[in-house]
């Protein structure tokens, strides 16, 4: 949470002016007493300006000279630059917005003449080097300054591009066509505008449970609904950069103690794991699809394998009947799909019966051979890559040799790579023969250095042998794009190896990094390595990252722009626990909307709990409607106890939202399951009740609902299988049951 602490304004200015007598206009008699009321919140103790660093100007008679008096004022400010006026507001004959003086005119095409246009103050703001500008407008027709041409955007300036520090926010009265209201002399002798007497009450009593120190925005949600409310023109707002992360006053309502946690996690009991079991297994007898259920009981006795071996034993025998089975049509009767029944029973066999697991493999292995038509030698080779990896356990030799009997060299690789990482830690010399005989230079660099980092701690000269030789590989793959390729792979090896790992090939994998040719390709490989060295060198991590980043967004040669932009938004995440400022930064630099609204969202999961206020301004700027919902949603979560009214505000923006989110302006399934994940960890039955409403097809339906079940398991283990009971497939309810099974058994 934001922390408020008394601010140093020495390097701010503000400017405050209210017009209350008028020679042509109705006067305001209310206008003054906001003026006052203004100035006395920004000097005192709950904003702490220094009564120096703020001008006040009550009643100018014409224009003057004071647009130039606002350009020298704001020269001197290199912090927050503040407007603010209270007053009539005029729109001259070219929809400009002109800020009442003592002697403005009534006449359109006098109204700037003799009044102070809005242009004027923005070309002023505009002119200021500081941090932070913040407008408060309190007048008729106030929203124009958050619209088009009269924000403090140029026209031909976006300022949501920027990720400088400039930041501008401002805070209309009104809407751009509305009229500002104010208390007359009649309702009370010391009169005041709206908008400026709930602005400052609210500031004054504070927000119950918001932070520490009150940022605009939270002062704008609660004025947004409190003004409606009580029958007056709700006000408006844009922000713009960092400038809705400005500490405007202290929070004057005292702190709420957050109440205790209420969460019931899954229980990790053996006797809760063989409860989930039995359902489990009721939903997999219920599948109709012969196969299907004979892979759902196969991993049910998985699951079953630790505390219950007699279920696995059985559950195997009604698997493997099935399996063999074809009397109907729902039997498996397709050699491919019989194949991967045998494959899942022999993997759970082999770990503690090999005998029974040989026979099966033997017979999935005759029975991808006899697949015929288009696919015939693809799925032959997919088929063989699981046999072969399947019967490593009990069977080297015989796992070898299928291995090398694929004939797809993709498929081969992938299967002898996997047979060396198996063997390295019993068998090194066997894994490095293994490693040896891949095909395809960038495979085979890259599990010599697999290898390499597994052997280093007990054997580091082998191990620097073996990346020796894997560089020499690398480097002699032929094309350019091979030989890069192999060099990333080794370099991605090792970052992702042990703390040892990388300690003691730190300097070979960023001297093989810095040679890489392909740009996004050398950043992805720094971007490996930072996230590697993050705990024990940051600064040498940020640096990393830094230049990866750089190399990116350099570079107009590669021949793989949307890869470039996938690695910068990886770069993105891996900086948000370093500079979070950077890694904003950077996400804001990728230009592919999906890439930059993936980096944008993992910055607001990381910021949500720290600074809600930053976390949805983030959340806004993501293009995508349905993953804006989803950051709204986190948003709300984070604010739930300490500002329930704003959580609820913001959840329910998040809806509507989704309600408009698709590509024809109707209700979006999508983005309702991604809200539902959020609500799910804390209010499971809300969650299943956004799904329920969302989703009209019952498949669609039911994979949405095993989702939010699974996230609600970590926290409401009631609730969560509450939404499993409603899950109408069997099929998808055994396979989230199962996973909450692996839920209990990692929480013991």
């Amino acid at each position: 949470m934001t922390e408020w602490a008394t601010p140093d304004r020495s390097r701010s200015r503000a400017v405050l002016i209210g017009t209350s007598q008028y020679t042509e206009l109705t006067p305001v008699p209310a206008a003054a007493q906001s003026l006052e009321r203004m100035y006395r919140l920004l000097t005192g103790p709950l904003c702490g300006w220094p009564a120096d660093q703020v001008t006040l100007v009550a009643e100018p008679r014409v224009p003057g000279n004071l647009p130039d008096q606002l350009v020298e004022i704001y020269t001197q400010a290199s912090d927050v630059a503040l407007f603010y006026y209270v007053g009539h507001g005029q729109i001259d004959h070219e929809s400009q917005l002109c800020l009442g003086l003592v002697g403005s005119r009534l006449q359109p095409e006098r109204r700037a003449t003799t009044s102070l246009t809005f242009e004027a103050v923005r070309r002023a703001l505009r002119a200021s080097v500081a941090a932070v500008k913040v407008v408060i407008l309190d007048c008729c027709f106030a929203g124009q300054a958050v619209h088009g041409p009269h924000t403090l955007a140029a026209q031909d300036v976006d300022m949501t591009a920027l990720t400088g520090a400039t930041g501008a926010y401002t805070l209309a009265a009104t809407g751009p066509y509305s009229t500002a209201w104010f208390e007359s002399e009649q309702d009370t002798p010391t009169p005041h505008t709206y908008f400026t007497k709930y602005f400052a009450e609210l500031v004054e009593r504070g927000i119950p449970g918001a932070p520490t120190g009150l940022t605009l925005d939270p002062i704008y949600r609660h004025l947004r609904e409190d003004l409606p409310a009580a029958g007056k023109p709700a006000p408006t707002r844009i922000s713009r950069d960092f400038a809705d992360a400005f500490l405007f006053a202290r929070n004057a309502a005292p702190r709420r103690p957050a109440p205790p946690p209420a969460d019931t996690p899954l229980d990790g009991d053996p006797a809760n794991r063989c409860r989930l079991l039995d359902d489990a297994e009721r939903a997999a007898l219920a599948i109709d699809d012969r196969y299907q259920s004979a892979r759902a009981l196969t991993g049910i006795a998985r699951e079953a394998f630790t505390d219950d071996p007699d279920r696995t034993r059985r559950l195997l025998d009604e698997a493997e009947r099935i399996a063999r089975s074809t009397r109907t049509t729902h039997d498996i009767n397709d050699p491919y799909d019989q194949a991967f029944a045998w494959i899942a029973i022999a993997e759970v066999s082999a770990l503690n019966d090999p005998d029974r697991a040989r026979p099966l493999l033997d017979d999935a292995e005759k029975a991808v051979r006899t697949i015929t038509g288009p696919n015939s030698t693809i799925l032959p080779d997919f088929a063989l890559k699981d046999i072969a990896l399947a019967r490593y356990g009990f069977d080297p030799a015989g796992a070898e040799r299928a291995a090398r009997d694929i004939a797809d060299l993709n498929y081969q690789g992938y299967a002898l790579g996997c047979l060396a990482q198996a063997a390295v830690t019993h068998d090194p010399q066997r894994a490095e023969r293994i490693a040896r005989t891949i095909p395809g230079a960038p495979d085979r660099a890259r599990y010599l250095a697999d290898i390499a980092a597994a052997v280093i701690e007990h054997d580091p000269g082998r191990a620097r042998r073996l990346l020796d030789d894997a560089e020499k590989i690398a480097r002699a793959a032929g094309d350019p794009y091979h030989i890069a390729k192999s060099l990333q792979l080794i370099v991605m090896t090792i970052a992702q190896g042990s703390h040892d790992t990388v300690r003691q090939f730190a300097a070979e994998a960023r001297r093989i990094a810095d040679t890489i040719a392909e740009p996004w390709q050398q950043a992805e490989s720094w971007k490996a390595l930072a996230t590697a060295t993050t705990a024990d060198d940051p600064s040498e991590s940020h640096q990393l990252l830094v230049w990866a980043a750089a190399a990116i967004t350099h570079d107009e040669t590669s021949d793989n722009p949307r890869a470039g932009q996938r690695v910068l938004a990886d770069i993105a995440e891996a900086m948000i626990t370093l500079d979070l400022g950077q890694a904003e930064t950077i996400a804001r630099q990728i230009t592919d909307p999906g890439n930059r609204d993936r980096a944008l969202a993992a910055i607001v999961q990381a910021t949500a709990a720290l600074d809600p206020d930053r976390a949805e301004r983030i959340a806004r700027h993501i293009i995508s409607l349905e993953i804006q919902a989803a950051g709204l949603a986190i948003v709300a979560k984070s604010l739930r106890t300490e500002d329930p009214g704003n959580s609820h505000w913001l959840l329910e923006n998040a809806k509507r939202i989704a309600r408009t989110s698709s590509s024809n302006f109707s209700p979006n399934p999508r983005a309702f399951e991604a809200i539902a994940k959020v609500v799910a960890a804390y209010d499971p039955d809300d969650a299943e009740s956004i799904i329920v409403g969302a989703f009209a097809e019952s498949g669609q339906r039911d994979t949405a609902l095993q989702g939010i079940a699974i996230v609600a398991a970590e926290h409401d283990a009631d609730g969560a299988e509450r939404i499993v009971r409603s899950i109408a497939d069997p099929a998808t309810r055994c396979s989230t049951l199962l996973a909450l099974v692996k839920l209990a058994r990692d929480a013991c």
